[in-house]
């Protein structure tokens, strides 16, 4: 498989259907400047000073437009990959788990097989949102089982508490 291939079959981490409306407004105190920021998960956020007016804050927006819309589509990950995935690819790790598919009722749920590299989808597969919930739950799990010794041991080398 080429990086191309790898890439366009990465799972999608972030929920960029939901992102297209996830702009917000925040005052800051020590803002002295309107500023824009753009999330990967294409979320925007326009931070204020005090006292700036609704009309001053559509108009930077506005200004704006084009540059922030540039940004979200170069930052928000593709949204073509296939869930629930054949495979997943934890390079970092050197592990290459397959996905068995069993749909059914009931709540996703991700039973990892660790003997042979493959996790069991079961439940309602045809929901997007709960299967990448409960696929990124069970990576964040899998990552903590794997790097939390080896972290604390290097964190004890360098005399240093590890922190989250």
């Amino acid at each position: 498989m080429t990086d191309a291939e790898q890439k366009s079959q990465q799972l999608s981490l972030w929920d960029t259907e939901r992102s297209e409306h996830s702009w917000s407004v925040r005052q800051s105190a020590r803002a002295r400047r309107l500023s824009v920021r753009v999330f990967r998960h294409g979320g925007v956020e326009i931070v204020v000073p005090p006292r700036t007016s609704p009309q001053r804050v559509s108009a930077f927006v506005s200004e704006h437009r084009e540059w922030i819309e540039r940004q979200r589509r170069r930052s928000a990950p593709a949204s073509h990959w296939p869930l629930p995935p054949a495979t997943l690819e934890l390079s970092a790790l050197g592990e290459h788990w397959r996905c068995i598919v069993s749909s059914g009722s009931g709540r996703v749920r991700v039973r990892e097989h660790a003997d042979q590299r493959q996790l069991q989808l079961t439940g309602r597969l045809d929901d997007l949102e709960p299967l990448r919930h409960a696929l990124i739950g069970w990576l964040a799990q899998h990552a903590h089982r794997r790097f939390n010794a080896p972290l604390r041991a290097l964190a004890a080398q360098m005399g240093v508490e590890p922190g989250r």
